[in-house]
């Protein structure tokens, strides 16, 4: 009898992770919902609008859950042959999504086909494409990111290097928005709009290297919280967060302060304790058509992301028509963003075949022997 080959050994899908990815992608949604039906114009009063500030307050954590799962994830990753081929499904993806976008355009007005203008449009990363520029950079440096972590001497050190990240993209978001000169300020809600700047804030754009490595520092030490913990500590930041940015902005309109921005110390902290809470799932109890869906959307959220500003342009401006008050359009979100969200995933869907169906005479192409042949012909005309 021969012997059996051993399989090669598979690393085995977490489902905690795509459970993130879904949440994360849902929560763009949800914040585009706001912005879309103008709750950043209209005055800060009522329950409606508390509420409204509220949600943007738990869904602001997406981008945040996105980078953190990229340093979960890469952390280890070392600048090896074939690492930069890792980032062409990205960009793939965000070609033909961004095309998409462009012909839903000339669709919508009318205008004229123009592929000279899609192709400046694609690389001005416009819509939503603002996410896939800041990709681009920080997987260009992921390897060297990776470099300095493994050359940190434990937990200490590492921990260090965050801090020292926080001083420079968090801390200016706890004491660079109150306006000081005026005695009394805390009791000027609408003061929020002009503040002094008392602590560095030149590096505040480095915010995603914060949390990559806060990624990569819960994938090796984890937290010392129960989920119970969390899942409390978590609900009463959202309600403390929220009421502070309801009052700073009463009686007017939503006031944007570095404290409501991604790299802002309410957001990172929820952030952080929603991403620890969700590691913390018991994926065995959870039913596997479940675990199914959760495991597709995950595939497909990056593509969700980046068509949903097709469907928030068919859907919104109809809704903006039929309800003209702000607070009452709340009313709709249980029915839009669950829509544009399937949407979207089916769109994207879509997309992912488009892009297989382009790749797949490029992976029947024997690469190895075209470049050994390639090297051979080099040295013999030599």
């Amino acid at each position: 009898m021969k012997p059996e080959k051993e399989k090669p050994m598979t690393r085995k899908r977490d489902l905690r992770l795509d459970i993130i990815r879904c949440i994360a992608a849902f929560s763009v949604i949800s914040v585009h919902f706001l912005s879309h039906i103008q709750y950043y114009e209209a005055s800060m009063e009522g329950g409606r609008m508390f509420l409204m500030t509220l949600m943007r307050t738990a869904f602001m954590v997406c981008v945040p859950l996105f980078l953190m799962l990229t340093g979960y994830l890469m952390h280890q990753k070392q600048l090896k042959k074939g690492y930069y081929k890792g980032i062409l499904k990205t960009l793939g993806i965000y070609i033909l999504a961004a095309l998409a976008y462009q012909v839903s355009l000339s669709l919508f007005s009318g205008a004229p086909v123009s592929l000279r203008k899609y192709l400046l449009q694609i690389l001005g990363f416009g819509g939503y494409g603002w996410y896939i520029e800041m990709y681009i950079g920080l997987f260009l440096l992921i390897p060297f990111l990776n470099a300095m972590w493994r050359g940190l001497k434990g937990q200490k050190q590492k921990m260090l290097l965050i801090v020292t990240l926080l001083a420079l993209t968090t801390l200016p978001s706890l004491f660079n928005i109150y306006d000081w000169h005026t005695p009394g300020f805390w009791q000027l809600p609408s003061s929020a709009s002009s503040f002094q700047r008392i602590v560095p804030a030149w590096w505040l754009l480095l915010y995603p290297l914060t949390y990559y490595f806060i990624g990569a520092y819960l994938q090796e030490y984890g937290l010392k919280l129960r989920a119970w913990q969390t899942a409390l500590a978590l609900a009463a930041c959202i309600a403390a967060f929220g009421a502070f940015q309801f009052y700073r902005s009463t009686p007017g309109p939503f006031q944007v302060t570095l404290a409501t921005d991604w790299g802002g110390f309410p957001i990172l902290i929820e952030s952080v304790l929603l991403f620890h809470l969700l590691l913390q799932i018991k994926t065995t109890r959870i039913p596997r058509f479940f675990q199914l869906l959760f495991t597709k959307i995950s595939e497909l959220s990056l593509g969700i992301y980046l068509v949903s500003i097709i469907f928030d342009n068919i859907f919104y401006p109809r809704l903006a028509a039929a309800v003209s008050s702000v607070p009452l359009r709340l009313n709709y979100y249980p029915v839009i963003v669950p829509l544009v969200f399937i949407c979207s995933a089916l769109f994207s869907q879509l997309l992912l075949w488009i892009q297989k169906a382009i790749a797949w005479p490029f992976r029947r192409i024997p690469w190895k022997k075209v470049t050994a042949h390639l090297q051979i012909k080099g040295e013999s005309a030599l």
